[in-house]
């Protein structure tokens, strides 16, 4: 495990969130190729904090969004440099599963999400099972 990846690790570990592996890996992945990551991992850290004090009350944040047309699947954003995306649910215990973390491309309008949302929604019944 490299250090990056102890980074985030450790910054999960001090919420009482469930975290796929897999979006570990898909974070670390995209700030290796992009660098910079301390302030990035600042911004998490203001965000996860921020999603465990409000939970669904969240979205009402600019940085949180519920997706439309797609149940119980929501959205951190993080613009700048870092145009990540961490998709989230919520399971039957309403603890927050973090699922997905993708790399938004610069100059789209509007986030598309429809082509993360099966690997979300696989990702969830993992956690579920």
């Amino acid at each position: 495990m490299d250090k990056l990846e102890e980074e985030v690790n450790r910054l999960f570990e001090k919420f009482n969130f469930i975290v796929h592996a897999e979006c570990i890996n898909d974070l670390v992945n995209i700030l290796q190729n992009e660098g910079n990551s301390g302030v990035f991992l600042s911004c998490l850290d203001t965000r996860l904090k921020s999603l465990e004090l409000l939970g669904y009350e969240a979205t009402k944040l600019n940085s949180f969004e519920k997706l439309t047309n797609n149940k119980n699947l929501y959205s951190i954003k993080f613009k700048g440099k870092h145009n990540i995306r961490i998709l989230y649910s919520y399971n039957e215990k309403s603890n927050e599963c973090l699922l997905l973390s993708f790399f938004e491309k610069t100059g789209k309008r509007k986030t598309e999400y429809s082509h993360y949302i099966p690997t979300a929604r696989r990702r969830f019944n993992e956690l579920s099972n």
